[in-house]
């Protein structure tokens, strides 16, 4: 079996269409439209498959927590959209390279489908067929043995999916030899170079030679093996150059059969049939390439992956919204500077049917500069202020750069990190073993376990489990691990107090921002900008206030539910 070429770990192998490519998909849509409303199923193996199957050759992140923290399965639902993929999407976008030959290989396959426009349209269609010809195949492997079949049946089960299956698998091959010949990209000449292995292979051409001769309503010359009682016990495909009969060889056994009645037991047994005889002929194909096959349509993660990457990059411009690639350096440099950063999982809007996504409100960017000797960021200030997007965001430039992908930054230049571990407040355990106290403590202790000086920390409102007075000395001890780790950390926090004690200086590498916010007309005003100093205050009691959580709204509130007849005004207080 020919290997895969892998376009997301660099190994070496044994949305408009300007050029139509001869694909089956794209003739036969309501068929496969038919076909897919009984084969979801399969979706779900092919990402169980290609997962399996994800096999880097190089140090990658072994997340924790920061892909659901950082929002990564809803970029990949609301954003990237891959249509066969996304189980694995979010594995592989888990699991960044730390290893920059490894991200410029992955940098210039993208260039290739950025340049080429044509090409991300006709990768998509290649990817199409290619979950067609899964589906089939797990469609095949979960159907019973064909003796027990009706002929009607075996008539389906041939025309309706083992000729598709081959006949899909088979155009696909020979498009993507067609789209990736004279390619610039290491890449996409691997892609070239497998179709090219995959044409030349013995099992490629008698599977070619077969459909032609099936489709084209040419005879199709089999061999027949009979057993001692006249059963059939094996059939085979004759029809490549070497193997094919004499035409007087022909006439001869054609004579003979006739003596022996054969064409009378043909007809007798349904599965001795000519249609039967085809079934067994092309299950037998199907068997015979069917890792082959498998191989092939898991190029189906790899082509989604570079397709989710160029359209998000898209949704940025489209939105004009910066969109760059980052500059990466050394791991042990630890200098990451970001210019104009967002978080693109707020303010959007994510149409299902036509697939956009529409920001609807301006986005406030934010710069994050940090070395080792000023790599702690402490960030103060109210709620709904911003602090927690914009770590989102940051996180996200790591995750997705080191991937390969633009980043939501006008500019950044970032070394490699070794992993991203993040702290996000959740409540507490359903199985109520354990409270929201004991489950950040336990996080945290897990993430200083594992930490190292070229690590990235998120930590959101940690202590938000206990009052603040409690909080205090354990959040200085999280600083602490970081203090001696030498990790990159930025915490949000509403612990004011821990603020005030990190400027006494035990901590040099440790920073006081805040959100920005101001009130006007007893109303507060936030500008969603990070700035230097510590929050003086978090604006608690104007937050609730502007949600109706005050004394007269608490009135207003029930004045209008007893006007509308859902209180008995006698009743109250």
């Amino acid at each position: 079996m020919i290997t895969k070429p892998d376009l997301l770990f660099r190994k070496n192998i044994e949305e408009i269409v300007k050029e139509k490519i001869q694909l089956s998909y794209i003739e036969r849509v309501e068929r496969q439209k038919a076909f897919l409303k009984y084969s979801d199923d399969a979706a779900v193996q092919l990402n169980k498959e290609l997962i399996s199957n994800f096999s880097p050759n190089v140090v990658t992140f072994k997340p924790i927590n920061f892909p659901k923290d950082l929002g990564l399965d809803v970029l990949i639902r609301d954003f990237l959209q891959p249509n066969h993929s996304a189980s694995f999407q979010l594995y592989n976008l888990s699991r960044p390279p730390v290893d920059i030959p490894t991200i410029n290989y992955r940098w210039n396959i993208l260039d290739e489908i950025i340049e080429k426009t044509e090409l991300m349209g006709q990768l998509n269609l290649v990817s199409e067929q290619l979950s067609v010809v899964f589906k089939r195949l797990n469609e095949y492997r979960n159907m019973s043995n064909y003796e027990h079949f009706s002929k009607n049946r075996s008539r389906q089960k041939l025309e309706f999916l083992n000729i598709p299956l081959l006949t899909e698998y088979v155009e696909s091959v020979n498009v993507l030899a067609k789209i990736t010949k004279d390619s610039n990209s290491d890449g996409f000449n691997l892609i070239f170079d497998y179709s090219i292995k995959l044409i030349e292979s013995e099992e490629f051409k008698i599977l070619s030679e077969f459909l032609s001769d099936y489709n084209n309503d040419q005879y199709v010359e089999l061999g027949v093996t009979l057993n001692s009682i006249n059963d059939i016990s094996k059939v085979k495909y004759l029809g490549v150059e070497k193997n094919k009969i004499n035409r007087g060889i022909l006439k001869e056994l054609s004579a003979k059969f006739k003596i022996l009645h054969f064409s009378e037991h043909l007809n007798d047994n349904y599965s001795n049939s000519y249609e039967g005889l085809l079934v067994m002929v092309s299950n037998g194909l199907i068997e015979e390439s069917m890792k082959q096959i498998e191989q092939t349509t898991y190029l189906i993660g790899d082509i989604e992956f570079y397709n989710s990457a160029a359209r998000l990059r898209d949704i940025f411009l489209k939105n004009k919204l910066p969109a760059t690639r980052p500059k990466i350096k050394d791991m042990k440099e630890r200098k990451h500077s970001i210019k104009n950063m967002f978080s693109p999982l707020i303010n959007y809007h994510s149409n299902p049917c036509s697939g956009k996504v529409i920001y609807e409100s301006k986005i406030t960017p934010n710069d994050y500069l940090s070395d080792p000797d000023s790599n702690i960021r402490l960030v103060t200030g109210p709620n709904n202020g911003g602090k927690t997007r914009a770590t989102t965001g940051f996180g996200l430039v790591f995750a997705l750069g080191q991937s390969g992908f633009y980043v939501p930054a006008e500019e950044a230049e970032i070394s490699l990190i070794d992993n991203i571990y993040t702290h996000f407040v959740f409540g507490d355990n359903a199985d109520n073993e354990s409270g929201r106290w004991v489950n950040e403590i336990s996080r945290m202790d897990e993430m200083l376990y594992h930490m190292t000086p070229y690590s990235l920390s998120l930590i959101d409102d940690f202590g938000s489990g206990t009052n603040y007075q409690e909080a205090r000395e354990p959040a200085l001890n999280v600083i602490y691990g970081h203090h001696k780790l030498g990790t990159t950390l930025l915490m949000n926090t509403h612990l004011h107090q821990l603020a005030e004690d990190v400027e006494q200086g035990e901590f040099p590498e440790v920073s006081n921002w805040q959100v920005e916010a101001y009130v006007k007309n007893d109303h507060l005003i936030f500008t969603h900008r990070i700035i230097p100093e510590r929050a003086g205050q978090s604006y608690a009691q104007l937050i609730a206030e502007s949600y109706g959580l005050s004394r007269k709204g608490i009135d207003l509130v029930i004045k209008k539910r007893i006007e509308q007849g859902e209180l008995d005004s006698n009743q109250l207080r």
